[in-house]
């Protein structure tokens, strides 16, 4: 992808503006790089990309692709000798031309294009596997939002609507191609690790609001597990002595789960099951008495 023209076109830290003095020159020079990538197509057209993520991040920016390329162009379509034509164009537009002076059918290319390698044989397969820590805490994130969605839904509240937009965005931007992939550097990836971390907690903080207002008690619930940051591991409280818990299942149909509860003493462990479920909605959630005497 073509950097455009501040970045072909620099003498040291400055960046030079094409003149009548330099515009010979420049326009060979680019003219040839643009006949080495003609070179690799089967048809006489070939599209140029100017700019990249953030060529035009102003307005100014246009003005100054517009205005240093335009001499360029102007010269290699007054010389014949050149055997060129160059304009602004749309991809649209490239592929008109090419259905319309193609002299062949172009070929279809199919089949499994990964890995592929970059530049100096730099191989773009990292990203399936780079910080895989980051990506189940995408995974984790993504089903608490869901799940705590689902509880303020029998809830009926508009209560932390700003709290599930901040987990949302937060999902969302973590998807950008080098969020999730692992290929950002290192102080943007621990910036997503903190967002994602904050956006978890705000779901679990809103689970346990949704499931005391569901119970209508005034219990203060807690997690069974937690983080105490985005960069650690999950860690389970140790239960002790007569506990309560309260599974939820926010799925559309019954599920089979394995549920890791950790305690201090597994001798006489009694497990009872309560008839206490979440009004008008049940299966949605079930409370159990746990209990092991130390």
């Amino acid at each position: 992808r073509n950097g455009g023209f501040r970045e072909c076109f620099k003498s040291g830290s400055l960046l030079v503006p094409t003149t009548e003095e330099n515009v010979v020159e420049r326009s060979l020079k680019i003219l040839e790089q643009w006949r080495l990538k003609a070179a690799l197509h089967s048809t006489n057209a070939v599209f140029i990309e100017l700019g990249n993520d953030f060529t035009y991040s102003l307005k100014e920016d246009a003005h100054l692709m517009y205005d240093n390329y335009k001499p360029i162009m102007n010269y290699i379509n007054s010389q014949p000798d050149l055997n060129s034509k160059v304009s602004w164009g749309v991809l649209s537009e490239y592929f008109e031309h090419v259905r319309k002076h193609g002299t062949q059918k172009l070929a279809a290319l199919s089949g499994d294009f990964f890995t592929y390698s970059d530049r100096q044989a730099d191989y773009w397969s990292g990203y399936y596997t780079s910080r895989p820590f980051y990506k189940n805490l995408d995974r984790v994130l993504e089903s608490a939002l869901r799940r705590t969605e689902i509880l303020f839904s029998f809830y009926r509240s508009d209560l932390r609507k700003g709290a599930f937009v901040m987990a949302r965005n937060t999902l969302s931007l973590f998807q950008h191609h080098d969020g999730i992939t692992g290929t950002a550097k290192t102080h943007v990836v621990n910036d997503y690790g903190a967002r994602l971390y904050n956006a978890y907690k705000t779901c679990t903080d809103l689970t346990i609001l949704a499931i005391q207002n569901l119970l209508k008690e005034r219990t203060t619930f807690s997690p069974t597990s937690s983080r105490l940051a985005f960069n650690t591991v999950e860690k389970y409280d140790v239960l002790g002595g007569p506990s309560e818990l309260v599974l939820a299942n926010t799925l559309s149909r019954d599920a089979l789960s394995l549920i890791i509860v950790a305690i201090n003493n597994s001798q006489d462990l009694q497990l009872q099951n309560s008839a206490s479920e979440l009004p008008n909605h049940k299966g949605v959630a079930r409370r159990l008495q746990l209990r092991a005497d130390t």
